[in-house]
């Protein structure tokens, strides 16, 4: 190849400028300050969690939930009804 030095000086500039905004903002900022004591939290009537500690920890994140928590095939869990 004629021009392998176009070439790679274009994809180090590219990905000079693909990671600039990742460079440019590293340290200015500090991670946002998050609260639970929020107004729509406080308009709950019931602040509880909707699954046990322990069923949380037990399920990896994302995991399908089993039929028999829906109700059985075919049937939506009443969380799920629009």
């Amino acid at each position: 190849m004629f021009d392998s030095g176009k070439v790679l000086a274009g994809l180090v500039i590219f990905l000079v400028l693909l990671t600039l905004p990742f460079w440019y903002g590293k340290g200015r900022t500090a991670p946002p300050d998050l609260s639970l004591d929020t107004p729509e939290i406080q308009k709950l009537s019931v602040k509880a969690c909707i699954e046990s500690t322990p069923y949380m920890k037990a399920k990896p994140h994302g995991a399908p939930q089993s039929m028999e928590r829906c109700g059985g095939a075919g049937r939506k869990s009443p969380l799920h009804e629009s």
